[in-house]
């Protein structure tokens, strides 16, 4: 049963600078510091044992201290929006275009997990006006009811968007929109009906849409993205729009497939994440856009054996603000660090001491480094 945003005090938190965001083990010890706990929001439950869970900032890292962080980070990652390949360089339309396949999406839902939708795009319409898009959740909307399941953003039925279509102001009854354009772009390569000049890989298809929430300045500042115009979202708001989709095909008893079209350099790159849902749901596939840094160099990958050194070289452009570099391993290893400046400046071997920042000053180039450890948790 969705909710009314009325006073929503979760919500409130949810959505507030004051909080920040965590992907942790739903387990007794949790529940536990959750109860009549004012700090503390439980958001959506997930895989029957891992929580999205909002903590307020100036408390978060004595109670994160005492759960299972299963992404092993104190705060998001955050990501951004990609590039897309338009359909004649996918090869998809000789596919499309065979009547003996009839590989045209019919009966099947296509998830957009992205900067949301102009659902009054001709693309979406049938013939008669009416929308082929099932549902979309807002998560930066408070005027529609709460999804279920969720504690934030406005959800909208293809009914509340037929309504507001037919009233002539639409924007008037479901005040969501794509300010950015990304989503509708996607969900039209994806799934936009044939007109003129254009049509989607899967016309028939219906879609469900998920506009993402900007990241929070806590999460921008943590990852030294400064730049405001940047578009960023948190993995948390990205993991939650995921699962939105899969439990709304579920309650549609429908095949699903969702196009992400974010990415980030940000994160081990090898596979393992806490996105799991492709290999637990049946009739479920996620695809996601790769991006056009390919060549950026924003990646390095090495072989340890035990008390061996790896040597990896950074380049800092000159005037850059700041910068964040994570290094990946597989649990139960560890690694520790040491720092050497261009003009020789030695930060000897950093000992391991879990989710504890240490900070670090370059007294010849007036840095600041600051370290923090992150001992991975082995769920196999």
């Amino acid at each position: 049963m969705a909710e009314n945003h009325t006073n929503n005090a979760e919500q409130s938190k949810i959505t507030s600078e004051d909080f920040v965001d965590f992907v942790v083990e739903y387990d007794a010890k949790l529940l536990e510091l959750a109860t009549n706990n004012p700090d503390i929001v439980i958001g959506y439950r997930f895989q029957s044992n891992l929580a999205i869970i909002y903590v307020r900032r100036k408390v978060a890292d004595s109670i994160i201290n005492q759960l299972t962080v299963l992404s092993n980070l104190s705060y998001p990652l955050l990501f951004g929006i990609s590039d897309i390949a338009i359909l004649s360089e996918t090869g998809i339309l000789p596919i499309q275009n065979n009547p003996s396949l009839g590989l045209r999406g019919s009966g099947v839902l296509l998830g957009v997990v992205d900067t949301g939708i102009d659902y009054t795009h001709p693309a979406f319409l049938y013939e008669d006006g009416t929308s082929k898009i099932k549902f979309i959740w807002d998560q930066t909307d408070f005027c529609g009811k709460i999804p279920s399941g969720f504690k934030y953003g406005s959800e909208y039925t293809q009914e509340d968007v037929d309504r507001a279509l037919a009233s002539g102001n639409p924007l008037t009854q479901v005040p969501t929109r794509d300010d950015h354009g990304h989503g509708t772009f996607l969900a039209g390569v994806a799934s936009g009906f044939e007109r003129e000049t254009y049509e989607g890989v899967a016309p028939d298809s219906e879609l469900i849409i998920v506009k993402l929430a900007p990241a929070k300045r806590y999460a921008r500042e943590n990852n030294m993205l400064f730049r405001e115009n940047a578009i960023a979202y948190q993995d948390t708001d990205i993991l939650a729009g995921l699962f939105y989709v899969v439990d709304k095909a579920q309650e549609l008893n429908m095949p699903v497939s969702i196009a992400l079209g974010v990415g980030t350099t940000q994160g081990g790159h090898d596979g393992f994440s806490y996105f799991p849902i492709n290999g637990i749901r049946r009739n479920l596939v996620i695809s996601s856009a790769c991006g056009n840094e390919g060549d950026a160099r924003n990646h390095t990958s090495g072989t340890l054996t035990t008390n061996t050194v790896y040597n990896m070289e950074l380049h800092i452009a000159q005037d850059e603000p700041g910068c964040v570099v994570y290094i990946w391993g597989f649990a139960p290893d560890k690694m520790s660090i040491g720092l050497v400046s261009p003009s020789g400046e030695k930060i000897e071997k950093i000992a391991v001491r879990n989710i504890t920042q240490e900070k670090y000053k370059l007294l010849f180039h007036d840095t600041t480094i600051w370290v923090t450890y992150y001992i991975a948790v082995d769920r196999n």
